[in-house]
């Protein structure tokens, strides 16, 4: 089976250069009988020599999560991925963790991770394709992080989806790390947190795991009837 791996890659200094630099160590050092092909999708590096580090590149011009997740599980399946691990590059994965999530997949979940309660962490997460088919593409207005992860468990909930969670630590992350290793982008954050939490409310009418909404914008849609 070919796996596909793929990972937003935002590195404006050395210090999240050395972070990238762990994961694909961490990936490189897999043990599985599986082809790997790895994608990275650049919302910023300024180093030249990062894309050499992946299979294949794609530069996303809209720079958020939602949509380097959007990009990268498209070029990985195009690439013939079969499944596609989702996951930050402050993630470094254990040698087992291909193997690990990959037998919840073959046991028929469309998508499964690592939790320590009862919803998967989407640092890293592994997906079949065909959940894109019956929920759909990641919600690019989500800009540039944080609620596309919410969002998208919650539409996962109202399509009947059921998300495969493995309790076997498959990982190390390094939470936040691009927020604490960039100071504009941790004051930009400041500010679009608030933005994404105000849109996630207007979309579902309440906020995680408080949704009052089966379809999105079902106030918005009220009024204009």
């Amino acid at each position: 089976m070919t796996i596909g791996i793929t990972i937003p890659v935002y590195v404006t200094n050395s210090k999240l250069k050395n972070i990238l630099t762990k994961t694909i160590k961490s990936i490189n050092e897999l043990q599985t009988k599986h082809k790997i092909i790895t994608v990275g999708v650049i919302n910023r590096s300024d180093y030249i020599d990062i894309p050499g580090w992946f299979d294949y590149v794609v530069h996303n011009r809209i720079n958020n999560v939602a949509s380097a997740w959007n990009q990268g599980i498209a070029c990985a399946t195009k690439q013939g991925a079969e499944v596609v691990l989702v996951m930050n590059q402050d993630v470094f994965l254990r040698h087992n963790a291909i193997d690990i999530l990959l037998k919840e997949i073959e046991d028929g979940n469309l998508i499964t991770g690592f939790a320590d309660g009862n919803e998967i962490d989407y640092c890293c997460f592994m997906i079949n394709p065909r959940i894109i088919k019956i929920v759909g593409n990641f919600d690019i207005s989500f800009h540039p992080a944080y609620f596309e992860d919410n969002d998208y468990k919650y539409r996962c909930k109202l399509s009947d989806i059921k998300e495969s969670i493995i309790r076997t630590f498959i990982y190390t992350h390094a939470r936040s790390s691009t927020l604490n290793h960039d100071d504009k982008l941790r004051k930009e954050n400041s500010t679009t947190f608030e933005k994404n939490r105000q849109y996630y409310l207007r979309k579902w009418g309440g906020m995680p795991r408080t949704e009052k909404y089966r379809k999105p914008w079902e106030n918005e849609a009220r009024k204009k009837v």
